[in-house]
């Protein structure tokens, strides 16, 4: 899973915001294990940082995963 990749800095930098996203749009897809480990990262992020990966899952899906910064 690509948020694993990102929450654990597997060839990219470390990012909880962005690991966040990933398992929030691999939650949406129905991958039933990325709503355990989103909801994980949930607890030591901020409501921000939180609304930060939301917002950003938003603009991925609705981009046709284009721009997902």
């Amino acid at each position: 899973m690509l948020g694993s990749m990102y929450q654990d800095g597997f060839g990219v930098p470390q990012d909880n915001v962005k690991a966040h996203m990933w398992f929030n749009i691999s939650a949406a897809h129905g991958m039933v294990e990325a709503v355990r480990f989103r909801d994980l990262l949930g607890e030591i992020l901020s409501s921000s940082q939180i609304s930060e990966a939301q917002g950003m899952a938003e603009i991925c899906m609705s981009s046709g995963f284009r721009d997902c910064n």
